[in-house]
């Protein structure tokens, strides 16, 4: 995801800076270094790895900084648009849920568990697929980020009920 914010703006001769969550700083590390392996000049591109809310602030509110993009929750891409609207820079932002999936009663289980697998059985990961059963909305996984090949399943009765729960996840 990294590389789709970083790759144009390079491409239109601006340095970045990547403040990449702290639960995964490894990959954007590594991009840096191939960066420079690369033939980038070393200050093309910062990776800032750290979990101080201040550093993000900082590039929200900084008239330096010309444009703000970001893959984050709702909450914190509120709080970032709020911060950057007085610098008037560009902001654009994904702000990711939990990707719901939805199978109702008379829906084919196994072709679903098959489909929603698909993504887990590429090579790569350092953490085995895992399944949550019967998870609830006052679960944690229910509303942070997950970093990981992690499916949740949360019983549902109704098609309204699905909806809700897609839309808080």
């Amino acid at each position: 995801m990294i590389t789709r914010k970083v790759a144009p703006a390079l491409a239109a001769g601006c340095s970045v800076i990547v403040k990449p969550p702290s639960e995964t700083p490894f990959s954007p590390i590594a991009l840096g270094f191939l960066a420079l392996e690369a033939g980038l000049p070393p200050n093309c591109v910062h990776i800032i790895p750290t979990n101080d809310s201040q550093a993000s602030t900082e590039l929200a509110t900084n008239p330096k900084v010309k444009k703000l993009s970001f893959i984050e929750s709702t909450g914190v891409g509120n709080l970032l648009a709020k911060a950057a609207r007085n610098t008037m820079k560009s902001v654009s932002m994904e702000i990711c849920g939990n990707a719901p999936f939805t199978v109702f009663e008379d829906g084919d289980i196994d072709q679903a568990v098959e489909a929603a697998m698909v993504p887990m059985d590429l090579p790569g990961y350092f953490y085995e697929p895992t399944i949550i059963s019967e998870a609830t909305m006052e679960m944690q996984v229910a509303h942070d980020k997950t970093f990981g090949p992690l499916a949740t399943i949360f019983p549902i009765c109704t098609e309204a009920e699905s909806v809700l729960l897609a839309n808080e996840s």
